[in-house]
Protein backbone atom coordinates (compact mmCIF):
# COMPACT_ATOMS: atom_id res chain seq x y z
CA UNK A 1 0.00 0.00 0.00
CA UNK A 2 1.35 3.42 -0.98
CA UNK A 3 2.26 5.53 2.04
CA UNK A 4 4.14 8.72 2.81
CA UNK A 5 5.59 9.89 6.09
CA UNK A 6 2.90 12.57 6.40
CA UNK A 7 0.03 10.09 6.29
CA UNK A 8 1.41 6.80 7.58
CA UNK A 9 0.02 5.87 11.01
CA UNK A 10 1.78 3.47 13.38
CA UNK A 11 -0.24 4.41 16.46
CA UNK A 12 -1.88 1.14 17.52
CA UNK A 13 -4.55 2.89 19.60
CA UNK A 14 -5.62 5.07 16.67
CA UNK A 15 -5.67 2.09 14.33
CA UNK A 16 -7.67 0.04 16.84
CA UNK A 17 -10.15 2.92 17.25
CA UNK A 18 -10.46 3.22 13.48
CA UNK A 19 -11.14 -0.51 12.93
CA UNK A 20 -13.59 -0.61 15.84
CA UNK A 21 -15.63 2.20 14.31
CA UNK A 22 -15.29 1.06 10.67
CA UNK A 23 -15.77 -2.71 10.98
CA UNK A 24 -17.15 -3.33 7.47
CA UNK A 25 -14.25 -4.82 5.52
CA UNK A 26 -13.41 -5.95 2.01
CA UNK A 27 -11.82 -9.40 2.33
CA UNK A 28 -9.89 -11.24 -0.38
CA UNK A 29 -7.74 -14.33 -0.37
CA UNK A 30 -4.05 -13.63 -0.92
CA UNK A 31 -3.22 -14.07 -4.55
CA UNK A 32 -6.91 -13.93 -5.50
CA UNK A 33 -7.33 -12.81 -9.10
CA UNK A 34 -10.80 -14.12 -9.95
CA UNK A 35 -12.78 -11.31 -8.37
CA UNK A 36 -14.02 -13.25 -5.34
CA UNK A 37 -14.27 -10.53 -2.73
CA UNK A 38 -16.35 -10.68 0.42
CA UNK A 39 -17.81 -7.73 2.31
CA UNK A 40 -18.22 -8.53 5.97
CA UNK A 41 -18.06 -6.79 9.35
CA UNK A 42 -15.07 -7.82 11.47
CA UNK A 43 -15.28 -7.27 15.22
CA UNK A 44 -12.24 -6.92 17.46
CA UNK A 45 -11.82 -9.81 19.89
CA UNK A 46 -8.32 -9.02 21.10
CA UNK A 47 -6.02 -6.11 20.26
CA UNK A 48 -2.65 -5.65 21.91
CA UNK A 49 0.67 -4.45 20.54
CA UNK A 50 1.73 -8.06 20.05
CA UNK A 51 -1.49 -9.64 18.79
CA UNK A 52 -4.61 -8.53 16.92
CA UNK A 53 -7.53 -10.93 16.51
CA UNK A 54 -10.90 -10.17 14.92
CA UNK A 55 -13.95 -12.31 14.25
CA UNK A 56 -16.78 -12.35 11.76
CA UNK A 57 -19.20 -14.68 10.03
CA UNK A 58 -20.63 -15.51 6.65
CA UNK A 59 -23.54 -17.59 5.42
CA UNK A 60 -22.69 -21.13 4.42
CA UNK A 61 -23.42 -20.49 0.72
CA UNK A 62 -20.71 -17.85 0.32
CA UNK A 63 -17.94 -19.08 -2.09
CA UNK A 64 -15.51 -17.35 0.28
CA UNK A 65 -16.25 -20.07 2.83
CA UNK A 66 -15.55 -22.85 0.30
CA UNK A 67 -12.03 -21.51 -0.20
CA UNK A 68 -11.48 -21.32 3.55
CA UNK A 69 -12.61 -24.93 3.95
CA UNK A 70 -10.05 -25.90 1.31
CA UNK A 71 -7.31 -24.36 3.43
CA UNK A 72 -6.95 -20.98 1.71
CA UNK A 73 -6.93 -19.08 4.98
CA UNK A 74 -4.39 -16.36 4.13
CA UNK A 75 -6.32 -13.17 3.42
CA UNK A 76 -6.20 -9.40 3.07
CA UNK A 77 -8.82 -7.26 4.81
CA UNK A 78 -9.30 -3.60 3.90
CA UNK A 79 -11.13 -1.19 6.18
CA UNK A 80 -12.13 2.15 4.67
CA UNK A 81 -13.09 5.26 6.58
CA UNK A 82 -14.32 8.76 5.72
CA UNK A 83 -13.08 9.96 2.34
CA UNK A 84 -13.91 12.63 -0.20
CA UNK A 85 -12.90 15.50 -2.42
CA UNK A 86 -11.25 18.50 -0.79
CA UNK A 87 -11.72 21.77 -2.68
CA UNK A 88 -9.23 24.66 -2.58
CA UNK A 89 -12.15 26.55 -1.05
CA UNK A 90 -12.01 24.23 1.97
CA UNK A 91 -8.61 25.65 2.95
CA UNK A 92 -7.69 28.90 4.62
CA UNK A 93 -4.63 29.49 2.44
CA UNK A 94 -4.21 28.94 -1.31
CA UNK A 95 -4.05 25.21 -2.08
CA UNK A 96 -4.78 22.75 -4.89
CA UNK A 97 -7.63 20.19 -4.93
CA UNK A 98 -7.04 16.75 -3.43
CA UNK A 99 -8.82 13.67 -2.15
CA UNK A 100 -8.58 12.80 1.54
CA UNK A 101 -9.15 9.30 2.87
CA UNK A 102 -8.36 6.71 5.51
CA UNK A 103 -7.48 3.05 4.94
CA UNK A 104 -6.31 0.20 7.13
CA UNK A 105 -4.88 -2.79 5.28
CA UNK A 106 -4.59 -5.99 7.32
CA UNK A 107 -3.02 -9.28 6.25
CA UNK A 108 -3.53 -12.42 8.25
CA UNK A 109 -4.78 -15.97 8.53
CA UNK A 110 -8.37 -17.05 9.04
CA UNK A 111 -9.43 -20.08 11.08
CA UNK A 112 -12.99 -21.41 11.10
CA UNK A 113 -15.23 -21.63 14.17
CA UNK A 114 -17.70 -24.49 13.71
CA UNK A 115 -18.67 -25.42 17.27
CA UNK A 116 -22.31 -24.42 17.81
CA UNK A 117 -21.85 -23.17 21.37
CA UNK A 118 -18.85 -21.06 20.36
CA UNK A 119 -20.75 -19.70 17.32
CA UNK A 120 -23.62 -18.57 19.53
CA UNK A 121 -21.11 -16.97 21.91
CA UNK A 122 -19.58 -15.01 19.01
CA UNK A 123 -23.03 -13.96 17.81
CA UNK A 124 -23.76 -12.70 21.30
CA UNK A 125 -20.50 -10.72 21.35
CA UNK A 126 -21.26 -9.22 17.94
CA UNK A 127 -24.77 -8.16 18.94
CA UNK A 128 -23.53 -6.72 22.23
CA UNK A 129 -20.92 -4.66 20.38
CA UNK A 130 -23.14 -3.38 17.58
CA UNK A 131 -26.32 -2.72 19.57
CA UNK A 132 -26.81 0.20 21.97
CA UNK A 133 -27.13 -0.75 25.63
CA UNK A 134 -30.93 -0.46 25.45
CA UNK A 135 -31.18 -2.15 22.03
CA UNK A 136 -31.90 -5.67 20.81
CA UNK A 137 -30.87 -8.52 23.10
CA UNK A 138 -30.06 -11.97 21.78
CA UNK A 139 -32.17 -14.63 23.48
CA UNK A 140 -30.05 -17.77 23.32
CA UNK A 141 -33.06 -19.91 24.33
CA UNK A 142 -34.91 -18.86 21.15
CA UNK A 143 -35.17 -21.95 18.91
CA UNK A 144 -34.95 -19.68 15.87
CA UNK A 145 -31.41 -18.71 16.93
CA UNK A 146 -30.27 -22.34 16.82
CA UNK A 147 -31.86 -22.77 13.39
CA UNK A 148 -30.13 -19.69 11.99
CA UNK A 149 -26.75 -20.37 13.61
CA UNK A 150 -26.53 -23.61 11.61
CA UNK A 151 -26.74 -21.59 8.38
CA UNK A 152 -23.66 -19.49 9.12
CA UNK A 153 -20.00 -20.08 9.93
CA UNK A 154 -17.92 -17.88 12.17
CA UNK A 155 -14.23 -17.33 11.69
CA UNK A 156 -11.31 -15.65 13.42
CA UNK A 157 -8.74 -13.50 11.65
CA UNK A 158 -5.34 -13.15 13.30
CA UNK A 159 -3.32 -10.32 11.80
CA UNK A 160 0.24 -10.84 10.63
CA UNK A 161 0.72 -7.26 9.40
CA UNK A 162 -1.22 -4.00 9.55
CA UNK A 163 -0.67 -0.81 7.57
CA UNK A 164 -2.65 2.38 8.04
CA UNK A 165 -2.90 5.56 5.98
CA UNK A 166 -4.88 8.50 7.34
CA UNK A 167 -4.57 11.22 4.69
CA UNK A 168 -6.27 14.36 5.99
CA UNK A 169 -4.07 17.26 4.87
CA UNK A 170 -1.47 16.75 7.61
CA UNK A 171 1.14 18.15 5.22
CA UNK A 172 -0.57 21.56 5.44
CA UNK A 173 -0.54 24.20 8.18
CA UNK A 174 -2.74 23.20 11.12
CA UNK A 175 -5.42 25.80 10.33
CA UNK A 176 -5.66 24.42 6.78
CA UNK A 177 -5.84 20.84 8.05
CA UNK A 178 -8.66 21.66 10.46
CA UNK A 179 -10.52 23.71 7.86
CA UNK A 180 -10.27 20.86 5.32
CA UNK A 181 -11.52 18.41 7.95
CA UNK A 182 -14.57 20.58 8.70
CA UNK A 183 -15.36 20.91 4.99
CA UNK A 184 -15.13 17.15 4.46
CA UNK A 185 -17.40 16.46 7.43
CA UNK A 186 -20.09 18.75 6.02
CA UNK A 187 -19.90 17.16 2.56
CA UNK A 188 -19.94 13.60 3.90
CA UNK A 189 -23.11 14.24 5.91
CA UNK A 190 -24.86 15.69 2.84
CA UNK A 191 -23.57 13.05 0.41
CA UNK A 192 -24.40 10.04 2.58
CA UNK A 193 -27.94 11.32 3.15
CA UNK A 194 -28.53 12.00 -0.57
CA UNK A 195 -27.13 8.64 -1.71
CA UNK A 196 -29.12 6.64 0.86
CA UNK A 197 -32.37 8.44 -0.01
CA UNK A 198 -31.79 7.71 -3.71
CA UNK A 199 -30.82 4.05 -3.56
CA UNK A 200 -33.39 3.03 -0.90
CA UNK A 201 -36.71 4.40 -2.12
Amino acid sequence: MYQTDFYRCNDQEKIKFFVRHNPFAVIAHKGEASGHFSYLPLIIENWTTARQVLFGHTDNENPFLRLLELGAGAVHAIFQGPNGYVSPGDYVSKQLPTWNYSIVHMSGVISLVTDEVQKISYMQKMVNFLEPSDGFKLDQSDKHIKYLINKITFFKLEASSIEAVFKYSQDKQREDMLSARSGLLRKLNDKNRDVLLRIVE
